[in-house]
């Protein structure tokens, strides 16, 4: 592939990220594989921070979907009893004036289907929890509370309220990791 068709592909691999934050379906779409793909990574640093940006980009999609669809919520279809539910319209004769079935009622005919808003209470949640620790599972928190750090001068509780996602995964591993160990009977000396 020359420079020119590599730089074309990258630039639609990018975009193609950007919006739908998906490796395979970036690469599909351009006619690249994942191999090219991450090998470009590993060796074009300016391709490697376009990735990034492109990752940066499918992330606020991302967040302003769930927005949206938690928030904002979506019109959907009512359904009742599996079915589709739609206004009845009066059928009118030429007069204007409602015709009439055999039992003296006024016919009908289907309308438009009948919408409702719908919210995500689980992107709600799920939403909230990434934005505000109150929120945040306390599962972690649990594991996380009961380690404590030696120092000179004893031990110093860890305040895990105040810690990133990141920062409570990477704690819990090593717990886990210690767990394991000491389980196992291996030794770090």
């Amino acid at each position: 592939m020359d420079t020119a068709e590599r730089k074309s592909k990258q630039e639609i691999v990018l975009a193609t990220l950007g919006k739908c934050g998906s490796i395979k379906k970036a690469c599909e779409i351009s006619g690249v594989s994942r191999a090219t793909f991450y090998r470009w990574i590993e060796t074009n640093k300016m391709f490697r921070e376009a990735v990034e940006e492109a990752n940066k980009e499918a992330n606020d999609t991302i967040d302003d979907e769930i927005v949206r669809r938690a928030v904002e919520g979506i019109e959907e279809p009512l359904v009742s009893m599996g079915r589709v539910v739609y206004d009845e319209e009066l059928v009118l004769d030429d007069n204007g004036d409602p015709e009439l079935d055999k039992g003296g009622y006024p016919k009908t005919k289907r309308g438009a289907r009948i919408m409702q808003k719908k919210y995500s209470d689980g992107l709600l949640l799920s939403l909230a929890k990434s934005r505000m620790k109150k929120y945040r599972d306390r599962e972690d928190l649990d594991l996380l509370d009961q380690i404590s750090r030696q120092v000179a001068g004893g031990t110093i509780p860890i305040d895990t309220k105040d810690m990133t996602n990141e920062e409570l995964a990477t704690i819990k591993k090593i717990a886990i990791d210690v767990k394991k160990r000491q389980e196992s009977g291996e030794t770090t000396n």
